[in-house]
This record gives C-alpha cells, structure tokens and sequence, in this order.
C-alpha cells in the first residue's frame, strides 16, 4: 500500500499543520480503517518526518507507527507516529473540526460527526 503525502512537509514545526490536514481527510474518507500501532520497517511518521524509537525521551521507544487507512480501494494509507503526534496533534485537529462541524449545516452532518468520534475512539486505543 503506498503512503499518501501530506501538504506540508514533513517537520515537527509543520507537524500541526500537516494534522489539521490529515483531519480533514479522514473526515471525508468513506472507508476508514485503523491498523492501529504496526512496525515502522525504518519507516518515519508523516506529520513530523522523526523516525519511532529515535529518541527515547521524547516518544516510546517502541519501532512502531500508528497506521491508518484511507482509501482499501486504492490502497491509500498514512503512518503517524505514537506519542505526540498520534495522541497530541493529530487528537487536537479532530476535535478542533468536531467543534466546527457541530456549528456547521452540512446535508451529512451526521455522519462526518460520527466518523470523527470513531477517529478519536481509535486514537485514545
């Protein structure tokens, strides 16, 4: 599967901005899957481009990454990495757009809220 490419990037200065994005793709995704926490492989997170378990004082010094599906159909898929990015950033642009989407009047309000809930469910897993 390959992994899609954020807007910004990748640095731990664009890495709330590149959340804020993310959000709002898995809002609009249809068919989300999580993978939840799975081997990094030498991979590195997409939001702020640190390899897992580089640092220990900063992050868990786990090599794994946070994996979500975007897209089965296309194979789309992003990796995050666990810790600030996963729990901190990524969490906070979720419910910055929840708040916004229970003010908004979009014909499928409903659902988008739901799926945003599911996307904060599986974060705090």
């Amino acid at each position: 599967m390959p992994l899609i490419d954020l807007p910004h990037p990748p640095s731990v200065r664009n890495a709330p901005a590149n959340a804020a994005e993310l959000a709002v793709m898995l809002r609009d995704a249809t068919h989300l899957i999580f993978n939840g926490r799975r081997p990094a492989a030498g991979g590195r997170c997409k939001m702020c481009g640190r390899k897992p378990g580089q640092k220990p004082g900063l992050r868990p010094a786990r090599d794994e990454l946070f994996e979500i599906v975007i897209d089965p159909s296309q194979d789309s898929r992003v990796q995050i990495g666990i810790g600030r990015c996963h729990s901190h950033h990524l969490a906070a642009a979720v419910r910055r757009l929840l708040a916004l989407e229970e003010q908004g009047q979009h014909p499928n309000q409903a659902a988008r809220m739901q799926r945003l809930r599911e996307v904060l469910r599986h974060l705090r897993a």
